[in-house]
């Protein structure tokens, strides 16, 4: 039964970030779709889903080396999220004067958030399907 509901969460996750991909990547999707709820819902729904992903997966003993992919795949679903929230956060206190430090931490979760997890995140999805067809 857990790894049903791992599989369920990770084919969720592999949705939400697709949706996301085509809105930013794909001029047509985000004419039609880019607005602030589609962001929070869309992020927030990568957050909820990463969060259950590393739980279950933690939990799960018999997946072998898929368990590794899956908790890569978590994380960086995860931290997409967290990385925006902490750069606007940061940017906010900058721009408003309370916070006086060089804008390379801003600069860090910018690239975090648009790079390093999106990155991990395919590694880790596609090392989850390759291990879990091959099993």
């Amino acid at each position: 039964m857990e790894k049903k509901l791992i599989l369920i969460t990770f084919g969720a996750l592999i949705i939400v970030f697709a949706a996301i991909m085509l809105v930013f990547n794909i001029p047509s999707f985000g004419t039609y779709i880019m607005s602030p709820s589609f962001f929070i819902m869309a992020g927030g729904s990568l957050l909820i889903l990463g969060i259950i992903l590393i739980f279950l997966t933690a939990r799960e003993v018999s997946l072998g080396q898929a368990k590794n992919f899956l908790l890569i795949t978590g994380f960086s679903a995860a931290g997409i999220f967290l990385s925006v929230i902490l750069h606007n956060f940061i940017y906010g206190l900058i721009f408003a004067g309370l916070l006086k430090i060089p804008r390379i931490d801003e600069s860090f979760f910018f690239i975090l958030a648009t790079i390093i997890f999106p990155i991990s995140f395919l590694i880790g999805a596609i090392g989850s399907v390759v291990n879990l067809v091959k099993k």
